[in-house]
């Protein structure tokens, strides 16, 4: 109870704290997870009707014959690469994640890395895809770009943020956000990761049963 009280300061006023052991850096992962914030259309809610809207976007994507569009920033975007292929192997959809270095490197170069998801999403998605958005801090300039591209086509959209709860990309629209309440990279990163798969593996199973 200590522990997640300090956890509340530490979000309120911006400062992170050290963690100088293994308990507390699983503690802090198991409180994230514990006290995930989850939005669906909006509204606050539980993990079931986040797995139900989840699925409905999924259902929704596969018979419109949409892709799933994935963008993150480092480890981020490693989390996009991984569950991509889950979604396509598991899920039997397109499921690819920006991240070809040639393809970055020539958006960055050519139009600012704060452009480097928006303008191929502007390219490729079309209204019956769907976004996953991940971005630890939340505030990262080009994945707040992707989601407003991707609202101007008519995406749906599923955000991933940490650190600040009035992170710049919590505070947009979205069908479905979450919000995993920690200041370090590593606990946000695994947090993401696990309910991702959470979220994935369950709609495997409810499809194979």
């Amino acid at each position: 109870m200590y522990y997640a009280h300090v956890l509340e300061i530490v979000r309120r006023i911006g400062v992170v704290v050290a963690i100088i052991n293994t308990s507390e850096w699983f503690s802090e992962l198991k409180s994230g997870i514990d006290q995930t914030k989850i939005k669906v259309d909006g509204e606050y809610a539980d993990w079931d009707k986040a797995q139900n809207k989840f699925t409905d976007l999924i259902n929704q994507t596969r018979s419109g014959y949409g892709t799933v569009w994935w963008v993150g920033n480092g480890g981020s975007n490693s989390i996009c690469s991984h569950l991509a292929q889950d979604v396509l192997g598991k899920l039997r959809m397109a499921s690819f994640a920006i991240n070809d270095p040639s393809l970055l490197t020539c958006m960055a170069n050519d139009f600012g890395y704060e452009n480097v998801y928006s303008r191929p999403l502007s390219f490729v998605a079309k209204k019956n895809d769907l976004l996953i958005a991940i971005s630890s801090s939340g505030n990262s300039q080009n994945i707040v770009s992707a989601i407003e591209i991707s609202r101007s086509i008519g995406i749906p959209i599923v955000t991933l943020s940490g650190f600040n709860p009035e992170n710049r990309i919590e505070l947009l629209d979205s069908d479905l956000s979450f919000y995993f309440p920690s200041s370090h990279y590593g606990p946000v990163e695994v947090g993401h990761m696990a309910l991702l798969h959470a979220l994935i593996e369950v709609q495997y199973f409810r499809e194979v049963e």
